[in-house]
């Protein structure tokens, strides 16, 4: 075997670093990619419809709780868990969402595993979605817990056509039209909220989990 000189040998390592840092950059971007694709942004917008004799819009209204409350039925920290949102037991209200960088479109949506009806538009890979619900409804669903100052859980599970799924758990208080801690706290304007995909063994079982959420104010 012919034996290389030092300078073939410094030329060969150098060739060698080269093309290891050129491999390096599509395997980069790739990853990249792959972590942006595994994020969910989504805002929430809430619009007080009334009761249906009062169409008056009214503010809506959420308070800080610090870790005073746990939502029931959870065992570990939420993110929304600090902040409880107030709603009238007896008005109705739609929700507008906004759904950054989707994994597809829209197949479901569900409140507390109901499902609901919905419109939707896309744009690239962002959607926006609507939908009415009647809180007045959604009180008796929960036990005929209908009395003042009830608080719950409100699940939105959106499922999407590819199998991903997305649950955003708001904690609610629910007062009577005229209880005056429907206006305690601050005027709510929107949530932002940030998911991170959690990918299971069973490629039918990917959730997006919320890790971020944030209440504005106006």
């Amino acid at each position: 075997m012919e034996k290389r000189s030092k300078s073939q040998l410094f030329f060969a390592k150098k060739m060698k670093m080269k093309m290891i840092k050129l491999q390096g950059i599509p395997a980069l971007q790739t990853k990249q990619q792959f972590l942006m694709m595994k994020k969910l942004f989504c805002s929430i917008f809430i619009v007080d419809l009334g009761n249906g004799k009062n169409l008056n819009s009214r503010m809506i209204y959420f308070k800080n709780d610090g870790t005073r409350f746990q939502q029931e039925g959870t065992t570990t920290t939420n993110p929304c868990s600090s902040t409880t949102l107030k709603l009238s037991n007896q008005n109705r209200y739609r929700f507008r969402i906004v759904l950054k960088s989707i994994p597809s479109t829209i197949s479901a949506v569900r409140i507390n595993d109901q499902q609901i009806s919905y419109e939707s538009q896309y744009q690239e890979n962002n959607a926006e979605l609507s939908f009415e619900m009647d809180m007045k409804q959604m009180n008796i669903d929960h036990n005929n817990h209908n009395h003042n100052g009830h608080r719950i859980r409100l699940t939105i599970h959106i499922d999407f056509s590819d199998y991903h799924h997305l649950n955003i758990d708001i904690q609610v208080k629910l007062y009577n039209q005229n209880d005056s801690h429907l206006t305690w706290g601050q005027i709510f304007r929107s949530m932002i909220t940030e998911a991170e995909l959690l990918t299971t063994t069973t490629m039918n079982e990917q959730n997006y989990i919320i890790t971020r959420m944030n209440f504005l104010s106006i």
